[in-house]
């Protein structure tokens, strides 16, 4: 059995694997985390319209510290799909440590986190323009949606659970009431809650019509733009032990 968000979507998507969705028997949807598009504290970007502005006024100069091709990679990209002529210049930076690391060292200019990453790094010096929920967040109800701002981005990233293609259906809605069960346990609840992670859980034909969305969604854009900074720094340390 398989426990993977949206990067197994992502992944195929980009063109980064050949398999996807489509080869896995899916059993859950559970856990969502919601996405907060952040700046360095003392950007001059204010909010989310500003920053978007400015992404269309002069694009591919501003820069979205990202994983590439995976879901934060996404996330930038289906936010330029809502403002048309936007966009950024995306350059590679693994997890929301690194992203952090990026703006808070002004080699990034923006990115996006989840937001219990967010409220771990803001005091380090980040400021928050949006979070990609319908409705704002009890966690920091003082941010405003993308919604807010007049963008139609309601993003988040998802878990799914995956069992090998062509497994017996009673194996799939067995696990399904399994995963069900534990996601209500007092002990999970906590935990997810400690993550800041949307408690819900959907399975059967919810959980396959909430999976087709967020396939249509990713595959909505395209993640093969050539508008790509190199990782300067593991080149940069490539050369320093070559010589």
């Amino acid at each position: 059995m398989l426990l993977l968000h949206e990067a197994l979507i992502t992944a195929q998507s980009s063109g980064d694997v050949s398999y996807g969705p489509e080869d896995f028997e899916p059993i859950a949807a559970t856990g969502r985390l919601n996405m907060v598009i952040a700046v360095q504290e003392d950007s001059p970007f204010r909010t989310l319209v500003d920053l978007m502005k400015a992404a269309r006024e002069d694009p591919n100069k501003l820069v979205f510290a990202a994983n590439l091709n995976a879901p934060v990679h996404y996330a930038g990209l289906i936010l330029e799909s809502n403002e048309p002529g936007a966009a950024f210049l995306y350059t590679q930076e693994g997890g929301g440590a690194y992203r952090f690391e990026a703006l808070v060292g002004g080699h990034a200019d923006v990115s996006a986190f989840s937001m219990g990453e967010f409220i771990d790094y803001r005091a380090g010096g980040i400021r928050a323009l949006a979070v990609s929920s319908a409705e704002r967040l009890p966690a920091a109800p003082e941010i405003m949606t993308t919604v807010e701002q007049g963008y139609d981005f309601v993003h988040a990233n998802m878990h799914f659970w995956w069992f090998p293609q062509g497994t017996d259906q009673a194996k799939v809605d067995y696990m399904a009431g399994v995963i069900q069960k534990a996601m209500a346990t007092e002990q999970v609840q906590k935990a997810l809650a400690k993550r800041l992670c949307e408690p819900l859980v959907k399975t059967g034909e919810e959980m396959k019509s909430q999976l087709v969305e967020r396939i249509q969604a990713i595959r909505s854009v395209d993640a093969t733009s050539p508008d790509v900074l190199p990782n300067i720094p593991l080149w940069i340390l490539l050369a320093t032990l070559l010589s």
